[in-house]
C-alpha cells in the first residue's frame, strides 16, 4: 500500500473530474512521472549541474533499467522513479532546519 496508495488517490481525483477510470490511471501516472522528472531535475540543479545536463540526467534516471524495470510491479516503478523527488525534499528541509538553528 506505500506505492499504491496515493496511486489511488491520485485516481480517485481524477475520477472526481469527470474522467473515465483508463484515463483516471493513465493521468495519475503522468502526474507522477511529472513529478519524477521534475524531482530529478531539482536535485541535480541543487548539484550545481547545468540545467541542459540536468535535463538530460533527469530523462535519463525515469528511462533508466532501475525504473522500467520493475513496471510489471504495479506502482512500485513510479515509487521508483520519486526517490529523487525525495531526496530533493529532504535536501531542502534539512537546509531550511540548519538555517533557523542558533549557532554557537
Amino acid at each position: 500500500m506505500s506505492f499504491g496508495l496515493p496511486g489511488a488517490i491520485v485516481s480517485s481525483v481524477l475520477l472526481n473530474c469527470g474522467l473515465e477510470p483508463p484515463d483516471a490511471y493513465s493521468g495519475s501516472v503522468v502526474v507522477r512521472l511529472t513529478v519524477s522528472f521534475l524531482g530529478a531535475y531539482k536535485l541535480a540543479r541543487e548539484f550545481s549541474v547545468d540545467r541542459w545536463l540536468a535535463l538530460l540526467c533527469s530523462f535519463a534516471w525515469l528511462s533508466g533499467p532501475i525504473v522500467w524495470a520493475h513496471s510489471g510491479y504495479s506502482l512500485v516503478s513510479l515509487g521508483i522513479s520519486l526517490l529523487p523527488f525525495y531526496f530533493w525534499v529532504s535536501i531542502c528541509i534539512l537546509s531550511m532546519w540548519t538555517a533557523h538553528e542558533p549557532s554557537g
